[in-house]
Parts: C-alpha cells; structure tokens; sequence
C-alpha cells in the first residue's frame, strides 16, 4: 500500500513560562552578549504536548524542547521531578492554543536551530505542519495532507471522487446554507466544525423543530452573529457506528482493528455512558471493514508512519458509509487496547519516526496480512457520564471480574452542570469478554454497577 510521503547529550534545563501577553523566564542563567550556535548540526526536536512521556521513547542524545501547558508541567514535575531534566528547555503555556507557541518556536528556533517537530494530538497535527514549513523543515507530516485528516469537506470530497460511499455533504458559511440543505436532503442532518474533534459543537438535528432551534441560539455557540463559519453540514445516516483503529508504518497498513460503538460519540449530551469493543475476527463485518478503512487511507495519502482512527456507520441495508478519518491515536481508552491486543504504542511509533529514530517495535517490520491481534480475547472500553448534579458518593475501582483497569475522574463534592464533548466522564474502564454479545452485556454489568455506587444530589 503507497501511502505517498532524517545526536548530543541534552544541556542544563531552562524553564521559560508564558502567560498572557507577556513571557516569564524562571531559573535561567544570565544570558552572554552572543549566544553561540552550539546546536547547529545537531539533531534538535521541539515537542507540543501536554504530556512528558515522549522522552522515555526518544534517543537520549537528542536535543530535546518541550512545549507544555502550566497544569501539565506542575503535576508532572511534582510527581517526577528528574522528567524535567531531560528536556533541554521547558516552555509552560496556560494555554497551548496560544498564538504565543508559534510565537516562541520562531524565537527559540534561532538558538536551537530545530531540525523536526513532534506533535501527536489532533490539535497540534496542522500547527506542526505550519511550523515545519515556516523553519523549514521537510520531515513529518505535510501542511496540505494534515488538512485532510481535519476538515471534513475536503477529506469527504477527496474520498467521493475516489468511489467511497460518503453522506450528502456541504460547506457552512450562514445560516442559508444549512436551510438550502435540509431543502434538498431533508431534515435530519448534522452539523460540525469541519476542524472539529471529540464531537464538540456537534448538532443533530431531527426535525424542523430542532432546526429552527440551531438556527436561533446553536450558531452563537459556535460563532458571532455574521461571522465566518467554520462549520459543514451533511445527511444524518441511520445505522451502526464502527470505528477503526491502527497504523501505517513504512507505506503499509501494519495495525487495522475494527470495533463496535455502544451509543455514539455525537450523542453524549443524551446517553448515558459511550463504549466499544473490538470485533472478533469470524465477524463478517471484520474484512469489509478493514478493506474499507485501508481504501480511505489510500485515497488521503499521509506520510510513511502515521496512526489513524476512522469512523463509519453501516447501515440496516449493510452498506458502508464514511464518517471522517483522523490521522492520530483514537480517543477514550483505544490506545490502551490497541497495545493490549497487537503489542504496539502507536504514539510511541509515531514519535520516533517523526525525529527519524530507529522504530523498537520490531514486529512492524512483519508481513501483517491478516492484520488480527496477537491474543484471542476481545478488549473493550467504556466512559461513563456525569448526571447533572453534586457527587456525594463515586467509586473509586470496579470489582469486576472482567475490569482489567479503571479509573474515577472526579470527586466527593463536585458538581456538573453541562457536558462539554463525548469524553468528558466521571469514570472509565477496560474490560475483556471472549465474544461480542459478552462484550456487549459487560458494558452493561459495568454501568449498573456504577449506577448503583454512586449518588448525584440536585443542584440547589
């Protein structure tokens, strides 16, 4: 499959902390008149991201800058304060969507002269694009395939010009747009941010009802009155959600694993918990979708090495419909199956190729044609919602027989009012199960249990 698409010890750290309108440097050594190119020709990597893992799968002799949030780096360095040594410069934003992260890559550039970027969350995969091209950087993702893997017009138009079964589909620049669609298709649509993620600012709309409600107050969530939109709508496809999960490596599917939704991501204002599990092989569904996914990937393009995480519906007349495609690891808990089931850390796999390391997950190297897993059972993961309400009582582990992990994300005495994107959870877990209808009534057994431990008080 043709997808399309190279070392010294680190210095003492500087920490470097950006707030508001204004940077603030900690505990940096008085600067010299000239600073010295000590790094030109040196292998020097600058990370976005809110975590500090990333050093433990980076060749040590590799200059290392992180860029991270303030909350991040104040846990981490708590927790484990030798992390912070092993960057050569820590900078802490309050906030990493700040236009102040592009800012310090340019001036932090003319000293450490970086040779690649690493980035991993869906946010971060065009800004990283952006800043290689501004420095000059030709290794890692292209800008212009990064777009691809975000907006939804133009991965659906992509996909429809190669014979790919996609839902109706348009660009949104006013309110007009969206009554002109429903006009030609019908009422029940969706409409999303085409850049968007997590299903946030996600919209379903059913009836003419609910339109005029989206039409009243939903565009003032999103933007102001008579601004540029940056959103598209498209046909509500009745049918099951799937989502598929894996990686290319060396132009090659290497991992390609289907699983089942239980509720729906763009829902999460309704349901009560969002859960998967994986397909076992004998599913007839199985290959279909694999060949389907591999299909889309092949008509996007990307780099040599990327992780993917793809959604489609099939429908009750068994047809597969794309939903949208991101080239990163899949949210929730599907990293943690992925490496349970093949043996590989996609971001793992990802970062070291994006700084041209040599990748330590020899496997890869393998003919993998069956794409199954390397054990026999199946693995699944479940989010469980917060009622509206203060908590008085939460579960802090599952009992389960069947639970291998969980996880409690809130406290005594919190309270919720709203829910922000389909991930925003009070609990979650990992559970096993031999076949798909166990899996199905594990999910179930997980949220009773949960429901029966824990007591939401109304707000007063």
């Amino acid at each position: 499959m043709n997808l399309g698409a190279v070392k010294l010890k680190p210095t003492n750290t500087n920490v470097r902390q950006a707030t508001g309108n204004a940077t603030i440097i900690k505990s940096t050594p008085p600067k010299p008149t000239k600073q010295p190119d000590i790094y030109k020709g040196t292998q020097t990597v600058l990370i976005i991201s809110k975590h500090f893992v990333i050093h433990e799968w980076i060749n040590q002799d590799i200059i290392k800058v992180l860029f991270v949030t303030e909350s991040s780096y104040q846990t981490i360095s708590k927790a484990n304060p030798d992390y912070v040594k092993e960057y050569a410069h820590v900078e802490r934003f309050e906030d990493l969507t700040s236009g102040l992260v592009e800012w310090q890559a340019e001036e932090l550039h003319q000293k450490y002269h970086f040779t690649h970027v690493l980035v991993l969350a869906e946010e971060d995969l065009i800004r990283g694009a952006r800043i290689r091209r501004s420095l000059g950087i030709t290794h890692g993702q292209t800008l212009e395939n990064a777009l691809r893997y975000r907006d939804k017009v133009l991965m659906k138009t992509i996909l429809r010009e190669n014979k790919i079964n996609v839902p109706e589909f348009a660009p949104v620049e006013s309110a007009t747009d969206v009554i002109q669609f429903v006009k030609e298709h019908g009422p029940q649509v969706v409409v999303k941010p085409r850049k968007g993620y997590s299903s946030t600012n996600t919209t379903i709309i059913h009836n003419t009802q609910q339109l005029q409600k989206f039409l009243n107050s939903g565009f003032n969530k999103i933007s102001g009155f008579d601004s540029a939109l940056d959103l598209e709508v498209e046909t509500f496809v009745h049918g099951d959600m799937y989502h598929v999960d894996g990686l290319v490596f060396d132009n090659q599917v290497k991992v390609c694993c289907p699983s089942k939704y239980i509720n729906i991501c763009a829902d999460f204002q309704n349901s009560k918990f969002l859960a998967s599990y994986t397909l076992k092989p004998t599913n007839p569904l199985y290959k279909r979708i694999q060949e389907f996914t591999i299909s889309c990937l092949k008509a996007l393009g990307g780099p040599s090495c990327f992780p993917f995480h793809l959604e489609l519906w099939v429908t009750p007349e068994d047809q597969l419909v794309f939903c949208e495609v991101a080239s990163r690891t899949g949210g929730a808990w599907v990293r943690h199956v992925i490496r349970r089931l093949y043996d590989v850390i996609q971001d793992k796999t990802f970062s070291q190729w994006q700084v041209q390391q040599e990748i330590s997950h020899p496997e890869l190297g393998d003919n993998w044609d069956e794409r199954t897993p390397d054990v026999a059972e199946l693995a699944g993961w479940i989010f469980i919602y917060p009622k509206m309400g203060k908590i008085r009582k939460i579960p802090k582990q599952c009992p389960l027989p069947f639970v291998s992990f969980s996880e409690t994300f809130a406290e005594v005495g919190e309270a919720f009012e709203s829910r922000a994107n389909c991930v925003d959870s009070v609990f979650s877990a990992l559970f096993t199960g031999k076949e798909e209808t166990e899996m199905i009534q594990n999910a179930e057994k997980l949220y009773n249990w949960f429901e029966g431990e824990t007591i939401f008080d109304a707000l007063t």
